[in-house]
């Protein structure tokens, strides 16, 4: 079986801690030939936690590139090595201070399938407790946001428009029989 792609040069053009950006010659397996910058990121995570009334949480922050607040599921980087649940445990509670008790894996997403080498993996948790405080780290400029679940599904594609964050509250609705 004739591979895809066939690659010809691979040139990177920025590397840091978060992100690489290569540039890439290729040929597609019908003969044509591209050149594509593609984003490549470490996998991340998201998490819809609701509690037992079916509040979701939620986090409002600042984001440069859109330019404007976003409000999204909380979520992160998966460190080198990290298990995707342990990274989603993680992240809910740096960024909201909340712990879940039921977990379950619903998926993988990728927003930008051309241009970025970047996945998600979703869960759903529920029986969520408010811990108390969350660390807020000062780049990303944080609030906790609370909100029916019901009132997050109608968000979705309105006020709620991270590609990430919809998957995961439409999964949660559908998974707690609210869609």
């Amino acid at each position: 079986m004739k591979p895809l792609f066939d690659v010809h040069e691979v040139n990177e053009v920025l590397r840091n801690p978060w992100i690489k950006i290569s540039r890439e010659n290729f040929t597609r397996m019908d003969g044509v030939e591209h050149t594509y910058h593609v984003v490549e990121r470490r996998p991340g995570v998201v998490v819809a936690a609701v509690d037992d009334k079916l509040n979701l949480v939620m986090i409002k922050k600042l984001t440069y590139a859109m330019p404007a607040y976003s409000l999204e599921l909380p979520g992160g980087g998966v460190d080198d090595g990290e298990d995707t649940l342990l990274a989603a445990q993680r992240e809910l509670l740096e960024e909201t201070g909340v712990k879940a008790k039921n977990w379950r894996h619903v998926g993988r997403s990728w927003p930008h399938t051309d241009t970025e080498r970047h996945s998600a993996e979703i869960y759903v948790a529920d029986g969520a407790v408010w811990k108390g405080a969350f660390h807020n780290e000062i780049e990303e400029a944080i609030e906790r946001v609370i909100m029916p679940l019901k009132d997050a599904v109608a968000a979705c594609g309105k006020e709620i428009v991270h590609a990430h964050s919809v998957i995961g509250i439409l999964q949660a609705a559908r998974i707690l029989g609210v869609w």
